[in-house]
């Protein structure tokens, strides 16, 4: 799970696509996302700094920056590495 901020989490594998919030192209999917009803709203109030594409066609919302949620994916898929080379080495 992909911890996006404010006690929210997503589903590594549902992930399309991490972007920046400042480009008017991702302001009009977000719009067009609301008017489908397949918008999310997780910054709790905060600035909205990324928006995150799932594979489900749902569009999120996250306060947090892109970067941090990337440099979060990475980790979370170095440690699953980890631990599943330990497995295998204990099997």
């Amino acid at each position: 799970m992909l911890h996006i901020g404010h006690d929210a989490f997503l589903t590594k594998g549902k992930i399309l696509a991490i972007v920046p919030w400042t480009s008017a192209p991702v302001k009009s999917f977000k719009k067009m996302a609301k008017s489908r009803n397949m918008l999310l709203d997780l910054t709790f109030g905060k600035q909205t700094k990324s928006l995150i594409l799932l594979n489900s066609g749902h569009v999120i919302l996250s306060s947090l920056q892109p970067k941090t949620l990337i440099k979060r994916w990475m980790d979370f898929a170095k440690n699953e590495d980890n631990a599943q080379q330990q497995f295998s080495i204990g099997s």
